[in-house]
Order: structure tokens, then sequence, then C-alpha cells
């Protein structure tokens, strides 16, 4: 959600989205910026000390920023009668010009009470004393402040207390945008703090601040969440109730006494559950708090959402190498690729694209325009680079130096993660017409912070010797492999259906005997023909969350591959009965043998392509190994004659 909202605030604004490194000033993290609490009454959303500030790219002619928390009514009645003497508000940096505090009732609405434009100087908190003091009557109101801010780029513009959660915490604007409501994100409350006179305080308020769930979980599997309440109110709480409940079912309780609990402060609770599941589904789990005198059950409960599975399909990772016969470090770079990924014994879990590209202005023999233009979108289309899934998360950029990066940990660490959609291929190809006809099909079902699925095809071909630069000079015979030959679908994929559910994709291609390379605009050597192998060809799959206006919004989720002609499936396809009526059973590997723990009538044994490596029929207890490479596997244990099986993933090392 984070992600969306950056973007939106960013094709508000006309600029650039930042990504989320960029979000922290990181010299400003250890300033100790202690609220200076008065005597009278001070009420606020934040801890009093404030850590993280929000940074936006701004125009040079400045920007209007707003920010404002919100009074529900529920506490303004609590203090009504209170009048507001002054505010305590932090900044990151100083000199904030023709600031201006508000109150209103509605965002958009007419002030209330506003002050005039002034200079605040003081780095961390600023206490602004109001020349008439604000009388709260009951009614529920904003109070905020405004100023036009000109610094220049990733310059942070407010503090923000990361670990507040609360509706009504923090609300911004930003220029001409509308007013967006960041609780759904990670600022936590704005600093903002109401210095009070009259006596009031809140009383008992113990709300449920968030719950932390995994990204994913294993149906019918015991995992871990917490639940986290908050007292909002003005008493110190020594015991409260907590429940929770699954998709609005049954409340399951757990009393949580012995606790001392001050205004502001938190209490963490870990809680062991688990969830039926027969397949894939997002799940909600939910949180709500009681205690005895509770003045605000508006904030009582807090929910959040996983994704629970029966088992993850088949997963690899995508490798798209960006190389050109001109480019000297280039055959350096493929060599260092090879070895990182044997190292990291991820190898057979990676699938590679090379895009031939350019090396100062020539292009070569291999260089064709749907690549040259590929390259473009996410780099300038230099020579030796590299990316991995298109994920501008592992290393801060989109495409890397080769030579500068070990690409095996960097796939290993993609193949840690659950994969919930699957791409199974069956390929055929007439000699005669040199027809191909492809069909990609498998399982989708997006993570929670996807928007739409693409799917991409393309064909590559291996075994091409042709010269190649090199340090030591030009070499006459090297070969070129994974080269991206042919097209089928446009770069930028085809759109599939983002609902849970099944896809099937057909494409018909003819392969061309001779491919004539890319036209250098420059006006460069290379236009000699090369002829087209189907023999050395294969297929390669991917489904994305292609972006064009957005380079780091297109990650890509699954990826598989097999020769032209041949065909491969996602382990989705080989499941047969209900796994999630079956009972559990120990996989595990040691010395040499894979050993089953449980009641079976026998097991199969798949790579994560989804290729059965081995079958055992019978009751199984040890299975001997050693023809198995190293590497990660699907364990199958067939738990009864209904089809009722149990998967597990064992890695043999």
């Amino acid at each position: 959600m984070r992600k969306i909202y950056l973007f939106a605030l960013s094709a508000v604004l006309g600029i650039a989205s930042v990504n989320a490194q960029q979000f922290m000033d990181d010299t400003q993290l250890s300033m100790d910026v202690t609220a200076p609490m008065a005597a009278s009454n001070v009420f606020g959303y934040c801890l009093d000390d404030s850590s993280q500030p929000v940074s936006r790219n701004t125009p040079a002619d400045g920007l209007e920023v707003s920010f404002a928390i919100y009074v529900p009514e529920a506490t303004a009645q609590q203090l009504a009668g209170n009048k507001v003497e002054s505010l305590n508000i932090a900044f990151n940096n100083r000199y904030r010009r023709d600031v201006q505090i508000f109150f209103r009732e509605t965002l958009d609405g007419n002030d209330l009470y506003a002050t005039p434009e002034m200079r605040l100087s003081t780095t961390g908190w600023n206490e602004v004393t109001l020349d008439e003091p604000f009388e709260i009557t009951g009614k529920a109101f904003y109070v905020g402040y405004s100023y036009r801010f000109y610094q220049s780029i990733n310059t942070a513009m407010a503090y923000f207390d990361v670990y507040t959660r609360n509706q009504h915490s923090c609300w911004s604007k930003f220029g001409d945008g509308e007013w967006n409501n960041t609780d759904m994100h990670d600022f936590g409350a704005l600093c903002l703090q109401l210095v009070m006179s009259g006596g009031k305080t809140l009383g008992t308020d113990m709300g449920a601040q968030s719950i932390v769930l995994p990204t994913s979980a294993r149906g019918n599997q015991e995992f871990t969440i917490e639940a986290v309440a908050r007292n909002y109110g003005g008493v110190t709480i020594d015991s409260y109730d907590l429940y929770y409940n699954i998709d609005g079912g049954n409340d399951t309780k757990v009393s949580v006494s012995d606790k001392s609990i001050e205004p502001n402060g938190t209490d963490t609770t870990t809680l062991v559950i688990s969830i039926p599941e027969s397949g894939i589904g997002n799940h909600e789990v939910a949180i709500r708090v009681e205690n005895d005198g509770d003045t605000n059950t508006d904030n009582n409960v807090a929910s959040n959402e996983l994704i629970v599975y029966t088992q993850p399909v088949g997963k690899k990772v995508l490798l798209e190498e960006f190389t050109g016969m001109e480019c000297a470090w280039c055959g350096e770079a493929q060599n260092h690729i090879d070895t990182y990924l044997k190292q990291s014994n991820v190898q057979d879990k990676t699938v590679m694209v090379a895009h031939h590209s350019y090396k100062g202005n020539n292009y070569d023999y291999y260089a064709l325009e749907t690549s040259i233009q590929y390259s473009g979108w996410f780099y300038n289309n230099a020579a030796p680079q590299m990316m991995i899934n298109r994920s501008a998360d592992l290393t801060g950029t989109l495409c890397n130096d080769v030579l500068a990066y070990n690409p095996g940990i960097m796939v290993a660490d993609i193949l840690s993660e659950d994969c919930f959609t699957s791409i199974g291929i069956e390929s055929e190809y007439d000699e005669a017409t040199r027809e191909a006809t492809i069909t990609v099909k498998g399982t989708k079902y997006l993570p929670l912070d996807y928007d739409y699925l693409t799917l991409h095809v393309v064909l590559t071909e291996d075994g091409l010797v042709n010269w190649q630069n090199s340090p030591s000079g030009v070499l006459p015979r090297y070969t070129h492999n994974h080269v991206a030959r042919v097209f089928v679908t446009e770069p930028t994929g085809d759109p599939i259906k983002t609902e849970a559910g099944t896809y099937e994709c057909t494409y018909t291609v003819t392969i061309p005997e001779t491919i004539m390379p890319y036209q250098d605009p420059n006006g460069g050597e290379f236009r000699s023909e090369t002829s087209v192998n189907p023999d050395n060809m294969n297929v390669v799959a991917f489904i994305g969350n292609f972006n064009i206006d957005d380079p780091f919004d297109c990650e890509v989720i699954n990826v598989n591959t097999c020769k032209l002609g041949e065909s491969v499936s996602g382990i989705d396809e080989v499941q047969e009965g209900t796994i999630a009526d079956a009972p559990d059973c120990e996989v595990y590997y040691y010395a040499g043998q894979i050993y089953v723990d449980g009641t079976n009538i026998g097991v199969d044994i798949y790579s994560l392509a989804g290729t059965l490596v081995k079958t055992v029929d019978g009751t199984v207890s040890q299975i001997d190994a050693n023809g198995l490479q190293d590497g990660l596997y699907l364990v199958k244990v067939k738990t009864s004659t209904d089809g009722n099986a149990v998967v597990k993933k064992v890695l043999i090392n």
C-alpha cells in the first residue's frame, strides 16, 4: 500500500517517486527530540520521542504541504471545556517559513481558528503559544499546520513517531493533491501535541494498535502472530482482555493481567494460531481489546491479512543479462554469473535471458530492436549489466554491474519467499513449416501488494558461435547462450486476469530461418543475417506485474523454461486429492538419505520446476538420495488411496 500511495503523490506533483530507503534522513535518527512537557495537560497521538521524517522531491518554486491530526468526538467530549494554550510541533531541520496553524471541523473546510504565518527555527520540537486559546467544545475537530516547502530533493519535512498506529494520528496533503490518511502506511503518528489548561483528562482507553502477521503461512500448521495493544487514555491500565478471530469467526479470549501500561504505552501479546486451508486464499486475522471503564470503543479492533496455502508452487528466478559482442567485459561477466550461481547451488533454479545491447555506438549480430527498446526501459542499454527479477529492493537499483554482485546470493534470497503463481509450458514444433505452438498455463494467485499480472513469452537460442571482445583481444569462436531471438508476446506482456484461479494462453509463431540484427542508427557496421536453429531454442515464460510507467514496479513473480518442442509443468499440476484433510508427517534429509516419519503408501519427489525425479511405492520410511543433485526438492507423501497427500520441501546438500 505504501508504494501505491507514494506513486499517487508523485503523479499529482509531476515528480519522481522515491524508494523506501530515501524515506529517512539517517543523520537525524539519533537526535533527542524529547518534547517540552508543560505542567498543563498534554494530548497527542505521538510519543514524546520522534524519529522518522518524511521526504519528497520538490519543484523549484516550492511545495505547499499540510499535516494534521484528528480529535474524534469521543475524545473531544472527554476534553470538553479545556483550552488549547499552545502546541508542540516537531520538524526535521531549522527555518520552517510561513507556518500557519489551523483548527477545522473538516480538513477542507473553513478554519475555526488560524494563527498568522510564523517562522519556526528549532530542530526537533517547537513550542508555539497561541495568541488566543482554542476551546474544545466536545465536537470533533482537526488540528494541524501548513507551510511552503522550498528545500531541495529528498529533504525531510516533518517528524513522525513510527511506533504509534492510530487512524486519527496523521493526515497529509501535498500540493494540490487530496488529503490522505497515512495510518495505512509506515509513518505512524504526526509529532504534534496539544498543551491544554482546564484540568480535563482522558479516561481509560485501551485500543488495538496493530496485528503483526507473516506474509504467508501453511494451512493447518501453527504460526506466530503479535497482537499490539496501546493505552490511548490518561490512566494506567493493569489488565485487559484480548480476543482474536479468523475471517470474522468465533472469538478466542486471552486474558492479559499483571501488566502496568502507562498512558501512551504499548503491550504486545504473542499468539500461536493455525488456519484451515484446502487450497490458497487471503485470510483476515482480527484482534479486539476490552477493559473495564473503556471510554472509547472506536479503536478497539485491528486486523490484517495474510496468504494461507496448502503448498507453494514450483518457483524459479529470472536473470536478465544485457550483453554485447563489442563489450570487452561481457565474456568475463558471463563466467562470473555461472561461477556464483554454481557456488550458491541455484543454477537449476535460475532462468536466463541474454539481451544483446551495445557498447559505445556499435550494435552486434544478435541485437534485436525489441531487446534494445526493452533494455532502454530499465537502463541505458549499456553492457555488461544484469537484473534479477527486475527487483530494485535487493541492491537499490534495477540494473547492476554483473562483475560487482554475487547473483547466487540474490537468487537464493528470492527463492526463500513463497510463490503462489505457477507456470507450466507445453510446446510443439513442426519442422516442415517451422511453426511453433506454445501454451502457457497454471494457477495464479496475486501476492497481497500486487494489482495486476502480465504474461511474457520469449524464445532464446543457445550455441551461437561468433566472436566476442575481451580484455585480451577478440575471441574468434565464443559461444553465446540464452540469446533472446523471438519475442512471442510484446515485451510489456499480455495481461491476464488477476482473480485467483487458473489461466491458459496459447500462441502460434513461425520461427524465421534467419534474423537481421538491429540497424545501428549511428551507421554501425554489423548488418549480416544470422541463421536460427530451432533445435537449440528454449521457451521462456514469466509472469510479472509489468508497469511501463514505473520500472520499479515490474517485479517478476515466477518464471519457467523448457526446450522448444517439449513441455514442463508447475508443481500444482501434480497434486492429487485434498491435501488439507491428510494427516501431517515429517520429512527431512540427513547423510544421503531422505527420511519420512508418518503414515504413507508411497512417495514422489519433484524438482522445483515440477519434474518428477523419483518415485517409491508402498510404505516408505527412508529413501536413498545419493543419485539426486544438490538442491531444493518437493517431496509428495501419499497418505491414502483417496489421493490425499502432504508435500514438504527438502534441501539436499
